[in-house]
């Protein structure tokens, strides 16, 4: 059995035109949730900024052959994160009821741990199909034997 470890891209591979990881920026991401107890929140975050990822560690992946080497492709990541802190900023330029928002705001980060916890798993969910999307972008343009590192058991 092989551990698979993603070699440290943080500051990108320019002879594969990858660009820097860590941070690794999105501009905009949706994510559906009740973290607010029995109502359904769309949440779209934008110019997301995730730091952290250059400690990806993956360990299980498909094989796949082009132009007669052999690359990886990821088919579910999964996440797992810890904050220091969380600041959500709400944009009320469509909202119809804004003290409603400004309140929901104000309450959302001030109790951000409670409400990140709740919302959690909608996140994870979403940022690892954003990753297992990169990554296979990533790992498409990179044979094989030039990105991973066999440890052996």
């Amino acid at each position: 059995m092989y551990d698979l470890l993603i070699k440290d891209l943080s500051d990108g591979k320019p002879e594969y035109n990858i660009p820097p990881l860590d941070p690794v920026y999105i501009k905009k991401f949706n994510i559906r949730t009740n973290f607010l107890g029995p109502f359904n929140v769309h949440v779209v975050y934008e110019n997301a900024k995730f730091s952290g990822v250059k400690n990806t560690t993956t360990k299980k992946f498909t094989k796949m052959e082009k132009d007669g080497e052999i690359y990886a492709q990821a088919e579910k990541m999964q996440m797992s994160a810890k904050f220091d802190r969380l600041k959500l900023e709400f944009d009320s330029s469509r909202s119809e009821n804004k003290l409603l928002e400004e309140v929901a705001a104000e309450y959302v980060n001030a109790n951000w741990k409670e409400s990140f916890n709740a919302a959690k798993e909608s996140i994870y969910e979403s940022f690892g199909e954003i990753w297992t999307k990169i990554y296979n972008q990533i790992t498409s343009k990179i044979p094989y034997r030039d990105f991973f590192v066999e440890e052996s058991a």
